[in-house]
């Protein structure tokens, strides 16, 4: 495992360049978890799908939907759901508005938004119980993130450019 925490490896490019392409299941097993981290990752919404950059999924959950061969994860088995933003993009309102409220229409108990400009920096959200999510945190290069779940990891953002 990266000496700077298990998601550290994930690191932030552009989808075509390999963001998130490779499993993290590894790390989730070094914490202890019984999850499985990739991403992209189609996950069904209801009657819709997202894609997000990555997604932590309820282990058994995620085994049973690869046995039966299905197309999408559900959101019901979601831990946590962290998305990239793009920066003067197109798809910049859709991770900072629309997703968000997707997301927790939807239940999935947290979303980490990762703004890579100007300075690396996580925001983190918890869905609470009004239904709504609330930023418990936001951690940059001066602030490294310690998560508890849905698994113990530690992640300096500034890593993510590494």
């Amino acid at each position: 495992m990266d000496r700077r925490g298990p998601l550290a490896e994930h690191r932030a490019r552009p989808r075509r360049q390999g963001a998130g392409a490779r499993p993290r299941d590894e790390a989730a097993a070094a914490a202890g978890a019984d999850v499985y981290v990739k991403g992209p990752l189609d996950i069904k919404l209801g009657p819709t799908y997202r894609v997000p950059d990555l997604a932590v999924v309820h282990g058994p959950a995620a085994r049973d939907a690869r046995a039966r061969r299905a197309r999408a994860y559900d959101a019901a088995d979601v831990l946590l759901i962290a998305e990239i933003v793009s920066p003067r993009s197109s798809s910049e309102r859709t991770g900072r508005v629309d997703k968000v409220f997707e997301y927790a229409q939807a239940g999935i108990p947290r979303y980490w938004l990762i703004d890579l400009e100007p300075e690396p920096c996580v925001v983190v959200r918890e869905l609470a119980d009004d239904g709504r999510y609330h930023v418990t945190g936001t951690f940059t290069a001066d602030l490294p993130l310690t998560a508890t779940g849905p698994f113990a990891c530690e992640l300096d953002p500034a890593a993510l450019l590494d």
